[in-house]
């Protein structure tokens, strides 16, 4: 209830003219970097869990549009040269970015950026790249749609029931409790409800829904795209139970972006990127790995100078963001948006 009426705020604030007044005299006043998160560009006909489809590429199209006319786009590299004091920072800094590395990045999203002459960084999980196989949470999503059964038993012995219809509030809480569970525990549990749900068939599997592979971060690349990492496998890196886990996770990607694009790879966007998927052990991968920067999934604004390069917000747009709505958030996500508490003493 709250969020709903933060944005029906966000689409009136817009609407009165006031989110560009805003943006204007915020910037005068300070310096601050906008990141932008965007999941999946495609209509949501095609997809399974539809809470990772942020915009559909008619909606992307007006989205950039407006961007491009309000803001100054830069990429990471010019960000660590602001955050190295090498260069200076533009009025209104704004990055664009992509988490996981589907397939419609590559079919419609890049083709748009294109037709803008903007750049965008997209941050993949190497392991998945030409793999053919769905991430672990578009596979419970094409599970949920698809299957005949009226409840599914989980692997404790509880059950979860699957309603006749309108199954996404169904499969946002089977996709909360896998979060929560560690890193193992979560791969075991998908691979029974795989076979319990009776429905996982690949032949009915719509490939805009695979990752990308190397072929296409290739010419993404040579397009002026950056490809950059976002961990191996997409486990939630707090949960990993050794260190050397963690240092695989992160620096592994490292190595294979740089030696299939043939670029370096600076930035790293943490899986999931809430306060509670990462801790103090990877924070010293990613610094050990040779990392500049790194990213949360975290509504919010940096300020320049950055007081925490290695936890860069990042706003994450949805695709119920009408662009009166998205202008308004971009502006000022910490009043449109909901920003999750840190507890004290967080990392």
């Amino acid at each position: 209830m709250v969020q709903s009426k933060r944005l029906v705020a966000a689409e009136l604030f817009s609407k009165l003219g006031l989110a560009w007044l805003f943006l204007r005299l915020r910037s005068r006043r300070r310096k601050e970097v906008r990141i932008l998160t965007y999941h999946r560009v495609v209509d949501l006909s095609r997809a399974y869990d539809l809470a990772n489809v942020s915009a559909t590429p008619e909606e992307f199209d007006r989205q950039l549009a407006y961007l491009k006319k309000n803001y100054d786009l830069i990429r990471f590299s010019d960000l660590i040269e602001i955050a190295n004091g090498t260069m200076s920072c533009p009025r209104r800094p704004l990055i664009l970015t992509f988490d996981d590395g589907y397939m419609d990045n590559y079919e419609f999203a890049f083709p748009i950026l294109k037709s803008h002459g903007l750049s965008a960084a997209f941050f993949v999980s190497t392991s998945h790249i030409g793999s053919n196989q769905l991430f672990w949470f578009e596979e419970l999503g094409f599970i949920m749609r698809k299957t005949k059964k009226q409840s599914w038993t989980l692997l404790d012995g509880s059950s979860i029931e699957i309603p006749e219809t309108d199954r996404g509030p169904t499969l946002k809480r089977l996709l909360k409790l896998m979060k929560d569970l560690p890193n193992e525990a979560r791969v075991r549990e998908i691979e029974h409800l795989r076979v319990e749900s009776e429905a996982f068939d690949p032949e009915k599997i719509d490939a805009i829904n695979f990752p990308m592979n190397w072929e296409h971060l290739v010419e993404m690349h040579n397009n002026g795209m950056d490809i950059l990492s976002h961990s191996h496998t997409h486990p939630i890196l707090s949960t990993l139970e050794t260190y050397e886990q963690v240092e695989g996770e992160i620096s592994t990607p490292k190595k294979l972006i740089e030696e299939n694009i043939k670029a370096n790879c600076p930035v790293i966007a943490y899986p999931v990127g809430r306060w509670d998927s990462y801790d103090e052990r990877v924070l010293k991968a990613v610094q050990d790995a040779g990392y500049e920067l790194a990213c949360v999934y975290e509504n919010g604004v940096n300020e320049v100078p950055f007081d925490r390069k290695f936890e860069l917000k990042r706003t994450g747009i949805d695709n119920f963001h009408q662009l009166d709505m998205f202008a308004s958030i971009v502006a000022c996500p910490e009043v449109f948006t909901y920003c999750t508490p840190r507890p004290a003493g967080n990392v």
